[in-house]
């Protein structure tokens, strides 16, 4: 249910669900945002509760997709390299030690491997990815 109320000082309330100025102030659930009476709001938009210009918005979407490539192309490289140590650690398991080619030469640097990989394939689904932190691996792979 929508009640209005007569607002006396010309305000008006920019809706979120029609977009439209009401010439009163609106009471519902839904995020509402008080204006002055003369600003234009044909391109703008309520974000988490603010009255956000649209093509800040545009441009914050483009930086976040711009953000997610770079992150994910940093994370695809990371891990092809941890996978590629993990497979030759693996392979060098079935040959004689003094044929095997592999950097990692014990247990304990094939679990930082292993939780590096872990870590990595984790990655874009932690909070605040693309702009949160990078995760800190062993540098086992390098």
């Amino acid at each position: 249910m929508v009640k209005y109320e007569k607002e006396a000082h010309q305000k008006f309330i920019y809706g979120a669900m029609n977009e439209q100025v009401f010439p009163h102030v609106l009471i519902t659930s839904d995020p509402v945002v008080i204006v002055d009476a003369l600003e234009d709001v044909s391109n703008k938009k309520i974000v988490e509760g603010e009255l956000i210009d649209k093509n800040e918005i545009e441009k914050q979407q483009e930086q976040r997709t711009e953000r997610t490539h770079i992150e994910t192309l940093w994370r695809d490289t990371e891990l092809t390299k941890v996978l590629n140590r993990i497979d030759q650690y693996e392979k060098d398991q079935g040959y004689p030690p003094e044929l095997r080619t592999s950097p990692i030469q014990n247990e304990e640097d094939f679990l930082r491997l292993l939780k590096d990989r872990k870590l990595l394939s984790d990655y874009p689904q932690c909070e605040g990815f693309p702009f949160g932190a990078r995760p800190s691996l062993s540098g086992v792979a390098t």
